[in-house]
């Protein structure tokens, strides 16, 4: 939940505490930890900090790996966050929208059948060609089932001498996120089929991925085969097929805030990585996933957005204004 968007938004906040020497202590950049030494930290990201150095307009960037400030935050503050939360959506957003911390989550679950506002199901050429342009290129697919309990999250297949490609769409209404809102964090996740419901199907999958996109289907509340090739080309985040857990969620953190459409549907899918990347499989590469249409929602599908509302929390500050540079 602490991505860059929120790192910039709270920078003032964020940059009083790691001038502290218990911020400095939390975010492990006290004594050997860095080389920030005494001098004032002027910027803060998910993974860096920027301090002045001695020329003019010379400074001095600190770059982590990983986003180590973002989980120092989470796993120091996860109690706090939690009742902040709670204040949040039980009091502020019922009473006084004033005195909202900017901890707002929604989950969000595409509907069972009979969709009235989104949908999730998967359209594929589950017929085939023994030429990989051909089923990877064509316009429309040979079956769409917007309406199942289990189904493929995405495919790429090769069995015997035909090649096979499933795709999938994920819908998620999040019209309650207002448009002067600011989105921190999105989250997807997808439950692989138990060994108690027979299993996720699994082979040939160690080099490839389920690589999340964005989808532009003709409908909100039905999926058709002309569908097949309205998913999209850029890589939202991804996981291993080979690290996928059985009857466990699966997810993905959304590299691009921006996906999540305030007032209205947000439409993603699911496409294999040997069809993202346009490189014909050698074998079978699928696993079965729960979908809208299982009894009850600890399966389904699910979007978790974080997001802070219009005018709570602290005023946004540009970045590049911290620091005098035009980056």
């Amino acid at each position: 939940m602490f991505g860059k968007d929120f790192f910039i938004s709270n920078q003032n906040k964020l940059l009083w505490f790691a001038n502290t020497r218990l911020g400095k202590r939390f975010f492990g950049i006290h004594k050997d930890g860095s080389s920030v030494g005494e001098n004032k930290i002027v910027g803060i990201l998910p993974n860096a900090i920027f301090w002045r150095g001695k020329k003019k307009r010379e400074f001095i960037a600190e770059f982590r790996t990983r986003n180590k400030y973002s989980k120092r935050l989470f796993n120091g503050l996860y109690l706090v966050l939690w009742l902040m939360h709670q204040w949040d959506i039980l009091f502020a957003n019922n009473f006084n929208r004033k005195w909202n911390l900017g901890f707002d989550t929604l989950t969000s679950y595409p509907d069972a059948d009979p969709e009235s506002t989104t949908v999730d199901g998967n359209v594929d050429d589950n017929v085939g060609s023994t030429t990989w342009a051909t089923v990877h290129d064509e316009t429309a697919g040979t079956r769409a089932q917007p309406s199942s309990t289990v189904n493929w999250c995405c495919y790429a297949d090769l069995i015997s001498t035909t090649y096979y490609i499933g795709r999938h769409f994920f819908l998620f209404d999040t019209s309650s996120i207002a448009a002067g809102d600011t989105v921190n964090s999105a989250v997807f996740s997808v439950k692989a089929r138990s060994d108690a419901d027979g299993g996720p199907s699994l082979s040939n999958v160690n080099t490839t991925s389920v690589i999340l996109v964005q989808s532009t289907p003709a409908s909100n509340t039905d999926l058709v085969v002309g569908d097949y090739d309205q998913l999209g080309a850029v890589n939202g985040g991804s996981f291993l097929l080979s690290a996928v857990v059985q009857g466990a969620y699966n997810d993905i953190t959304l590299s691009n805030n921006s996906w999540i459409t305030k007032g209205g549907i947000t439409k993603l899918g699911t496409r294999n990585s040997r069809d993202f990347d346009n490189s014909a499989p050698t074998g079978s590469n699928e696993y079965l996933i729960y979908e809208a249409d299982w009894t009850g929602t600890t399966n389904d599908p699910k979007l978790v957005v974080t997001y802070t509302l219009a005018g709570a929390g602290g005023a946004v500050v540009p970045f590049r204004s911290l620091l005098g540079v035009g980056f």
